[in-house]
């Protein structure tokens, strides 16, 4: 599906305008995902345990990831005890995700967020969790605004990872968002917090708890 606004509301070249800029992004995370290996961030158990201790969830809580890939994130997210579906629009990475992944707990389809489409059984309140991981970058506003509408009154909680522009370097060029946004994604929660992944602050974190509107 063709894009609209990117999140940060400046062109990128992320976000497809036109299906023939979609099908070519599509092509390439298929050819991606047909060699092992991750985006980076990798995930860690340090990052999972960091994100057990600031959001201590309750097992049995329902659990969106948005962009899985291979499933790493997602299966860390059913080992806390989550519920979890992870989504992707590569077929090529729901397939290496479902081969990989055997918790029953865990569940992996193919979706297109792109315009803020829902997966089948996905409603407004529904959602206890959703992650973004390293993917919000290439989504655009009405997937975040629909997204915050999925997730629960008063406990949602979404967990964003992202690439900081300033922190890249240069043959990264401008990979996630710029400080200012990511700063802006705070707004309008019950709750925020923010901490970095690496100690060069390349990657940081946000916890959002209680969308507001």
């Amino acid at each position: 599906m063709v894009g609209g606004t990117p999140v940060g509301g400046t062109p990128s070249g992320r976000v497809p305008q036109t299906v023939e800029q979609a099908e070519g992004r599509r092509r390439y995370w298929d050819r991606f995902y047909r060699v092992p290996q991750e985006c980076m961030p990798a995930v860690s158990l340090g990052e999972v345990e960091m994100l057990a201790r600031r959001f201590r969830p309750r097992p049995g809580l329902r659990a969106v990831e948005v962009g899985c890939g291979r499933g790493s994130f997602s299966a860390s997210l059913a080992a806390l005890g989550l519920v979890t579906t992870g989504y992707d629009w590569s077929e090529v990475g729901i397939q290496a995700a479902r081969w990989s992944w055997r918790d029953p707990r865990v569940s992996f389809a193919v979706h297109d967020f792109l315009g803020g489409r829902a997966p089948a059984g996905v409603t407004n309140g529904s959602v206890d969790v959703l992650a973004c991981r390293v993917t919000l970058q290439y989504l655009d506003t009405a997937f975040w605004s629909a997204a915050r509408r999925w997730l629960r009154p008063r406990t949602g909680t979404a967990y964003v990872v992202l690439p900081v522009n300033e922190r890249q370097p240069p043959e990264k060029g401008e990979c996630g968002l710029p400080e200012a946004v990511i700063e802006r994604l705070r707004d309008d929660w019950a709750r925020s917090e923010r901490w970095h992944l690496d100690s060069e602050r390349a990657f940081t974190a946000l916890l959002l708890q209680g969308p507001l509107r």
